[in-house]
């Protein structure tokens, strides 16, 4: 199956806005995510942590509960260079499925058939 970005399907920018979601630690704005469902495939977009939140768990904590919601397998984009969130993503069960230019991977995980 393709990594197809469901942006794409979607098309405007309004369509998919109600998909992101905040991040909260003790009542605080700690970041954002956006996870868009699809019936094949998952989207993850936009994990960002805030620097002061970042090295606490979260941004593991939200992979988790992406992989828990999402009904099939999730994929994103990941700059090459953000070396530490490619080994967050790779110990949470992702693999680089296609390099995507000079800059970018797409990463995957896929969910195993009950």
């Amino acid at each position: 199956k393709s990594t197809k970005s469901v942006r794409s399907r979607v098309g405007n920018l309004k369509d998919y806005l109600p998909h992101f979601r905040r991040i909260l630690a003790d009542g605080q704005l700690a970041g954002y995510y956006c996870l868009i469902p699809s019936a094949e495939q998952w989207e993850l977009d936009s994990l960002f942590v805030l620097p002061p939140f970042q090295s606490k768990g979260i941004g593991s904590q939200i992979l988790s509960q992406c992989i828990q919601e999402s009904s099939g397998n999730l994929f994103f984009y990941v700059f090459g260079a953000n070396h530490r969130a490619i080994a967050l993503y790779q110990r949470m069960g992702f693999a680089v499925c296609k390099e995507v230019g000079k800059t970018r991977y797409i990463m995957e995980y896929l969910k195993k058939a009950v």
